[in-house]
């Protein structure tokens, strides 16, 4: 099992195959040991190495949550940080938004100021730092187009906690984009040209009537 994984990790772009591989295999075996595997793969990344958790990882779990081989319950207790852990992390960033939007407003003639302002810029670094396997699953499931699964890991955070990730906001924008653009394209353009042509009726409608008079 591990010997397949790691060579998907290597494959992503022969994700066909090794999505019908693992289904043949976990059909002789329990879905426990693959858990497991991954589990610890994502582990191997918690001691706070420099080493941050590679893209292939979460683009291999993303297939496999999307089609439905793994559920978000087997793979989620794995992943750091803690939820609170990210909840109190995301208040930290609101704070930090407010404190800098409302700082714009004011003109600071003040070293000591400038100061703190260095030390808050540092402190934001140090939590954008953090290696956050549960934003950088989301992001690989969005990528994918994978709402529902997506949407189960934001569902078990604070409203917003993962979307003041610029990568995930995008995603996420590019995600809604590829839902409305077929609408669009079939009935959008249709109801401007019905409602254009309604304008051009009134205006030479309202040109007549004018010229008449």
């Amino acid at each position: 099992m591990d010997i397949i994984l790691e060579l998907f990790e290597c494959r992503i772009d022969n994700s066909k195959f090794f999505i019908e591989l693992l289904t043949l295999y976990l059909s002789h075996c329990d879905i426990s040991g693959l858990c497991h595997i991954l589990g610890f793969k994502f582990q191997f990344y918690h001691d706070g190495s420099e080493s941050k958790t590679p893209t292939e990882l979460y683009k291999i779990t993303a297939l496999l949550l999307r089609e439905k081989i793994l559920q978000l319950d087997d793979i989620y207790l794995h992943l750091i940080p803690k939820d609170d852990v990210i909840s109190e992390l995301h208040k930290k960033k609101m704070v930090a938004v407010t404190d800098e939007a409302r700082k714009l407003n004011v003109v600071s003639l003040v070293d000591t100021e400038g100061q703190e302002d260095k030390e808050n810029v540092s402190q934001k670094d140090d939590t954008q730092e953090i290696d956050n396997q549960k934003a950088g699953l989301c992001l690989a499931l969005l990528e994918i187009g994978a709402w529902e699964e997506a949407s189960g890991i934001m569902d078990r955070l604070p409203p917003f906690a993962l979307l003041d990730e610029d990568s995930i906001a995008k995603s996420l924008c590019y995600v809604i984009h590829s839902t409305i653009d077929p609408l669009y394209r079939r009935y959008g353009f249709k109801i401007f040209t019905e409602r254009l042509s309604s304008i051009f009726v009134a205006m030479q409608k309202f040109t007549c009537e004018t010229c008449l008079k």
